[in-house]
């Protein structure tokens, strides 16, 4: 297993080299460069990438899903790979908000032909739950959302032949145990995004070992059959770099137990 920390932990803090010269010095074999949101209205800058110099993951721009912010969310992420030599691009679904199922059939076309086009993988990731924890919280959910069950999430991914991102926490918001998931989707698992969840608070992106997620039992699982697999750490944003310093080497400790 190689290990990963995502940028997003530092957002609006620091920039993408900063980011992972921290996640290296913890013991990290790179970063995940989480491109900045389209649907905030400041834009966030990624800066000069070629000052990154360990293998790199890239995660598209978090958007509203219609074909056209799909389309180029991708296209930016395809560009940012060819930058910084990167070859695991991870994208959400498109959102079911827009033109319904149709919008969906059009995005995973669109998956397919740029992994043909440019010999990249591109990986599918699982959503959370929409939160109804306020009406702007759950409409933002939704409007992100592609599928209303992950089972239908998983029968896209294996009647396409999808590379799969499982991310922990959004699989057990749902309810679903994450080692059982990982067994729908077999070898179709590409990446892992890990992290805890609450389901009393319903808060995901928790450090792990702080939610309620068996993470040794999926742990147990991914160095039984996933031994080459990569993980990334995807908790919320920090607010300090001492805070963030802190919680990469915390979330490495917990990973070294598991090499």
């Amino acid at each position: 297993m190689k290990f990963f920390l995502s940028t997003g932990i530092f957002s609006k803090i620091c920039s993408p080299d900063i980011a992972e010269k921290i996640a290296l010095d913890a013991g990290y074999d790179g970063i995940e460069l989480m491109l900045p949101p389209r649907y905030v209205y400041h834009q966030e800058d990624t800066g000069d990438l070629s000052a990154l110099r360990a293998t790199t993951i890239i995660h598209s721009a978090n958007d509203y899903y219609d074909e056209s912010r799909f389309h180029a969310a991708l296209s930016d992420a395809v560009k940012t790979a060819h930058t910084i030599n990167s070859k695991l691009i991870i994208i959400h679904p498109p959102s079911a908000y827009f033109s319904g199922r149709e919008n969906i059939r059009r995005g995973i076309a669109l998956i397919q032909k740029l992994q043909q086009d440019t010999e990249l993988i591109i990986a599918y990731e699982v959503l959370g739950i929409s939160s109804p924890k306020t009406p702007d919280s759950y409409l933002h959910g939704l409007k992100q959302q592609g599928y209303k069950t992950p089972q239908k999430w998983v029968d896209d991914v294996k009647h396409y032949n999808l590379a799969a991102v499982l991310d922990t926490s959004h699989v057990a918001s749902w309810g679903i145990n994450p080692t059982t998931f990982l067994s729908l989707l077999g070898s179709n698992v590409r990446h892992i995004h890990l992290s805890d969840f609450d389901p009393n608070t319903k808060t995901t992106h928790l450090l792990p070992g702080t939610g309620n997620i068996n993470l040794p039992d999926f742990f147990h699982t991914l160095q039984k059959d996933y031994q080459d697999i990569t993980v990334t750490i995807e908790v919320n944003p920090v607010k300090t770099m001492a805070e963030g310093v802190e919680i990469a080497d915390k979330c490495f400790t917990f990973l070294k137990k598991y090499q």
